[in-house]
This record gives structure tokens, C-alpha cells and sequence, in this order.
């Protein structure tokens, strides 16, 4: 079931005004550091 969060990041994501992703830079920089830290 979908949260609210990624509905919103998702919805952002979609957006063609880039503007619109500038709050979630944090969480995607954070989300994609520890996704590298995770073993292949």
C-alpha cells in the first residue's frame, strides 16, 4: 500500500517543473547513499 510520502515524491518526480523536487533533494540524496551502502 502506497504512503503518502511516496506518493508525494512520486507525484513530484512526474512533475515537468523540476522546481517542484527541490524539498525531497535531501531525502533522495539520502535514500540513494544508503542504497550504495547496501550489498549487491
Amino acid at each position: 500500500m502506497p504512503t503518502v510520502f511516496y506518493e508525494q515524491l512520486n507525484k513530484a518526480l512526474r512533475e515537468e517543473n523540476r522546481e517542484a523536487l527541490k524539498p525531497w533533494f535531501y531525502f533522495i540524496r539520502l535514500i540513494m547513499s544508503d542504497l550504495e551502502k547496501l550489498p549487491d
